[in-house]
This record gives C-alpha cells, sequence and structure tokens, in this order.
C-alpha cells in the first residue's frame, strides 16, 4: 500500500504517499446531509499516480459516500478527484443581479402575497419547501433533517402564491437575497418568480441568489437574467461502493 493515513485526532488524518507527507484530510458531518460524510483535503499536490488508492482508503473510513464541494476552476483537484472516483453531481451558481439584467420585463400585476414566521401561510409554504427540497437533492445529497430542524436555517418571511387554497410557489427572502425557492407547479413558477424580483428591485438596486442546478425553481431564476457566470461551486460525491 502506497497511500497511508495516519490518525491525528478529531477525524483529521495525516496523508502519506510513498512515506511522503503529502497533506491533511479532515473528516465532518452535516445533520442536514448526514447520509454523506464530508471532508475536506490540504495537499502539497494533487497527484493523480495515488487518487485512486486514496480515494479508496478515505470510503473504507468514512464508511458511506463522501462528498466534498469545491469551486469549478479548482481543475487541479476536480482531476483528481475524478481519478479517485468521484463524480460532479451538483453545480451551485451564485448570482448578484440588477434589474437591467432582467430578460423579460417584470410582470404589472404582483400576484404575490407576504407571511411570516408563526402564520399558517408561512407554516405551509415551509411544508412545501421541505418536501421540495427532499424531491430535488435526493440525487446528490438527501435531506436528513427534520422538518423543525430545517425550519431554524430558513428565513423568517416568505412571499408564496396561492390557488384553491393550497400554496403553490413560494421564495423565501432574507433583505435582497432569494434564499429558497419551491414550486408545486414549475411551469408556472417563472411568473411569479419575476413579480417577486420586482418587488424586492424596488427596494434595493440589486439581489442574490444561488441556484443549485438540481433545483428547476432556482434555475428559473437564473434564467430570468443575462449575466455572465464563470464558474460555480460544485459538488462531487465517491459513492462507498464505487470501483475503478
Amino acid at each position: 500500500m502506497k497511500v497511508q493515513f495516519r490518525d491525528i485526532g478529531s477525524e483529521d488524518y495525516r496523508v502519506f504517499w510513498e512515506s511522503r507527507n503529502i497533506g491533511t484530510v479532515s473528516l465532518h458531518h452535516n445533520k442536514f446531509h448526514a447520509s454523506t460524510c464530508h471532508f475536506s483535503m490540504n495537499f502539497s499536490a494533487y497527484d493523480v499516480g495515488f487518487a485512486r488508492e486514496f480515494g479508496e482508503h478515505l470510503s473504507a473510513i468514512a464508511q458511506k459516500p463522501l462528498q466534498i464541494m469545491l469551486d469549478s476552476d479548482e481543475i487541479e483537484k476536480i482531476r483528481f478527484l475524478e481519478a479517485a472516483g468521484f463524480q460532479c453531481k451538483r453545480k451551485c451558481y451564485e448570482a448578484e443581479v440588477a434589474a437591467k439584467d432582467l430578460v423579460k420585463k417584470i410582470p404589472p400585476a404582483f400576484p404575490a402575497r407576504q407571511c411570516h414566521a408563526g402564520e399558517p401561510e408561512y407554516i405551509a409554504c415551509m411544508q412545501l419547501l421541505y418536501h421540495y427540497y427532499q424531491d430535488t437533492h435526493v440525487k446528490v445529497s438527501p435531506l436528513t433533517a427534520s422538518l423543525d430542524e430545517f425550519s431554524e436555517k430558513v428565513p423568517k418571511m416568505a412571499y408564496y402564491m396561492q390557488e384553491a387554497g393550497a400554496v403553490k410557489q413560494a421564495i423565501f427572502v432574507d433583505d435582497n437575497e432569494l434564499a429558497y425557492c419551491c414550486s408545486a407547479d414549475i411551469k408556472e413558477f417563472e411568473h411569479f418568480a419575476a413579480a417577486v424580483a420586482g418587488e424586492l428591485f424596488s427596494r434595493y438596486s440589486n439581489i442574490f441568489f444561488e441556484a443549485d442546478d438540481c433545483d428547476p425553481a432556482a434555475m428559473k431564476c437564473l434564467a430570468m437574467f443575462q449575466i455572465n457566470l464563470k464558474s460555480s461551486y460544485d459538488t462531487y460525491i465517491r459513492e462507498e461502493n464505487e470501483t475503478l
């Protein structure tokens, strides 16, 4: 075995390749996504020559799929991860936009209403978001938190649209950030999202949001704007039984 891991405590490991100290790996656990083991690595070099053995060894330690997130321009790390059996499962785009960036004109009628934590409408929005997030992320990193735990990280105000007494669209907002989007009818979401953006642009010169490519509603938001996205924040997964 050319790759060796030395346990240095607190789920940190020093990694050796052919007896040379090449850096450290740290394991992390996230109660919101507990079915995977998150990790970070800091190596002096990312030589694909030891990548496969590294992936197999780390998987044996974690005993569950491995997950790491990194910028799409970190080419050396990406090549190393791919050689170790990782696959890119999700791309996250960060967007800061102004009204001038809109591809389409904001609809004149504003169909969304506001609700706040504790109100029945907010509770309905949260339930929609929770199940929507579960469904859209299950193939990447399944949500393992309870509804109450998930609610703790979500903004306390949302815009929503109802139809026949049921919430069909919702966007949770924190100042000028579109923090979470969800939809029970994705075909109608774009009109709703454009209206929410118009409301925010009446108060802010710019708005900010992140869009995961596994999230249809968030990608609808992204498609509303003409912007040049040069990079993304990507999630790489190595399945527990991955073989090369």
